[in-house]
């Protein structure tokens, strides 16, 4: 009886003693999604009554990380900190800024867990997590561009491409759109995000700059707002439309300023033009007449330079093509003429008719300088007079 009474008191010495020799980790144990940058508690129970415990973060499957993994099927990422150990505490906290580490900081993920570290005399006392656990961040819009960088669009539908970091991958996302680069205005509601593709954006109706703001979110929050801008230029069906000279002089558009057309000297030597050298004939045309009469006993001629429509703008859309014109009697012996025109696809429709005329003696020479009709180009459906400001 006594021999069994020894025996028991020497298991429960026994057991005691193994027991103050084992830790156990409490917290995090598996499952849990814990936010970078929280203060968690970090939880473990039992061990020796004297040293420290380590707390390192382990992660198992990392894909970021070219650390081998150990005998234990883990890599050890860095430690959390240490804890003091004392006689007659069963369990132990640490107040831990989650992803913060003494070596640098985790990133956000999964598969990490906890592992505590008791080193020993004659040996190391360790626990592990039983299952993983998940450093968690909101989404952050590291790249978003409108249709991969294009700056135009014909279509009203634009790819809203992105990458991102933060974990969990976000499933939902919202936009925000100005017309040009105001202030964003208009707020959409939240969307969840496709699975495999890009998620799409319809553009208003209406043509234009537009600045698009991207919003990404997960469970933990919502990203920061990104932003971008496009052009939206629908394709529109163009036509040439050629316009009599009359339609643009002779009060074919009496809305308009009449400078804008009207034919105006420019530069002239030595002998000023008359007022009557720019008019409209019967048909409307424009014409440019220069005479010039030489003095007796002197070689002397005129040069002339006139200026039709002033170098004013087209309405966005529409473009100069070509012009017709007749310079009859201005090219021989006695003079030349020379037009001078935009290049085509050209908004500006500037002229400069430059006439030079050589005195004959005393004899004048005349020529006659005609612009027959103007060829611009623009939107099929509308009417000619939309392309003149």
């Amino acid at each position: 009886m006594k021999r069994f009474l020894l025996l028991t008191a020497l298991m429960f010495v026994l057991l005691g003693f193994l027991n103050a020799q084992q830790t156990s980790v409490q917290s995090p144990n598996g499952g849990e999604i814990w936010k970078r940058g929280e203060f968690r508690q970090v939880k473990f129970a039992g061990g020796p009554t004297s040293g420290s415990a380590s707390i390192i973060l382990v992660r198992a499957n990392s894909s970021t990380s070219s650390a081998p993994l150990n005998r234990m099927g883990y890599q050890e990422i860095g430690q959390i900190g240490t804890v003091r150990l004392a006689p007659a505490t069963p369990a132990y906290t640490f107040n831990w800024e989650v992803g913060r580490l003494t070596n640098g900081a985790a990133s956000p993920g999964s598969g990490y867990k906890v592992l505590i570290k008791i080193a020993m005399p004659s040996t190391t006392i360790t626990d592990i997590s039983d299952s993983a656990f998940v450093i968690g961040a909101p989404p952050t819009i590291d790249y978003f561009a409108i249709n991969d960088g294009l700056a135009v669009t014909e279509q009203r539908r634009v790819t809203l491409n992105y990458r991102f970091s933060g974990y969990p991958v976000p499933g939902k996302y919202r936009v925000r759109y100005a017309q040009s680069t105001g202030t964003l205005e208009t707020m959409s509601p939240w969307m969840p995000l496709p699975t495999g593709s890009w998620p799409v954006y319809e553009l208003p109706d209406k043509p234009g700059d537009y600045t698009v703001g991207l919003i990404l979110a997960n469970d933990l929050g919502e990203s920061p707002i990104k932003a971008d801008t496009i052009r939206y230029a629908p394709f529109v069906l163009l036509k040439d439309y050629t316009v009599p000279a009359a339609s643009i002089a002779c009060n074919g558009f009496p809305e308009l300023n009449p400078e804008w057309y009207s034919c105006r000297c420019t530069f002239y030597n030595p002998f000023k033009p008359s007022s009557d050298d720019c008019s409209c004939n019967s048909a409307g045309a424009i014409i440019v007449r220069t005479t010039a009469a030489g003095l007796p006993g002197a070689n002397l001629g005129t040069k002339v330079e006139y200026e039709f429509f002033g170098g004013r703008q087209l309405n966005p859309g529409w473009s100069f093509v070509s012009i017709s014109y007749s310079d009859a009697a201005c090219k021989d012996s006695a003079g030349s003429a020379v037009l001078i025109m935009p290049q085509a696809g050209s908004r500006t429709i500037l002229f400069k008719i430059r006439l030079w005329t050589e005195a004959l003696g005393n004899l004048p020479h005349s020529c006659e300088f005609r612009i027959n009709s103007l060829v611009i180009r623009g939107p099929a459906d509308r009417p000619v007079s939309e392309a003149f400001k």
